[in-house]
């Protein structure tokens, strides 16, 4: 016969695996399904690969990134953004509450602690990924708010369709969308950034902009595969 401290020994460690996976399955970042996209990103002769991570979650989604991590609730709506590169000294999270966005962290070295006051447009950090609901919708134009990576000055961006076109995607031809973003007034006038979303289902499929000075050959990202 087991002794009543083996029982309940026994006892306590079945319930604690059973209340371990009832959170577990509770939790809303759980992960649903997960998907990676592969990126070819060109610039002038200069050709390397960067891939997208996209996990479904109870609560919405969240994208990782080789230097961060996003989430985002059902609605596109982007929640956190969290950045890690080493090598250049900076790793912090900026979380919206509401109208406001936190920041805190280090920002190349040096300690950071902002708050950015916004209103109740959309925080699109990641447009390769929010965008795709403006995309699958008739809306010709919406507005959003942005962080710069370069010196984390907020910016407020309009994003606005460019018309349809068709894109090669691994030596297929997909219709797309195309939709250029560029911020509000003045600013506006100095870059802008073009997204193509497949008009089917809204996918990511190519992205083209200059990142430098006059006579920086554009950088464009084309998808070459995507899979469980």
């Amino acid at each position: 016969m087991l002794k009543p401290q083996a029982m309940n020994g026994g006892f306590m460690k079945t319930f604690g695996l059973f209340l371990f996976f009832f959170v577990f399955l509770l939790s809303p970042n759980k992960v649903i399904a997960k998907e990676l996209f592969t990126f070819k990103v060109t610039t002038g002769e200069k050709t390397e690969y960067e891939t997208l991570v996209v996990e479904i979650t109870q609560q919405g989604f969240m994208l990782k990134t080789p230097i961060s991590s996003n989430s985002f609730d059902g609605s596109y709506n982007q929640l956190v953004w969290e950045v890690f590169q080493a090598a250049e000294g900076s790793s912090f999270k900026a979380q919206r509450f509401g109208n406001t966005i936190k920041l805190q962290g280090t920002f190349r070295h040096r300690p950071v602690s902002r708050e950015y006051a916004i209103d109740a447009r959309p925080w699109y950090q990641y447009p390769e990924v929010t965008l795709k609901e403006f995309a699958l919708s008739a809306k010709k134009r919406i507005e959003f708010w942005i962080i710069s990576p370069d010196d984390l000055a907020l910016f407020e961006f309009e994003a606005v369709k460019m018309g349809r076109e068709t894109v090669e995607v691994s030596g297929r031809s997909v219709n797309a969308v195309r939709i250029r973003i560029k911020a509000l007034g003045f600013a506006g006038n100095f870059w802008h950034a073009d997204y193509w979303f497949a008009l089917a289902d809204g996918g990511y499929l190519r992205y083209q902009a200059v990142h430098g000075g006059p006579g920086t050959p554009p950088t464009i990202k084309e998808l070459v595969e995507s899979g469980d």
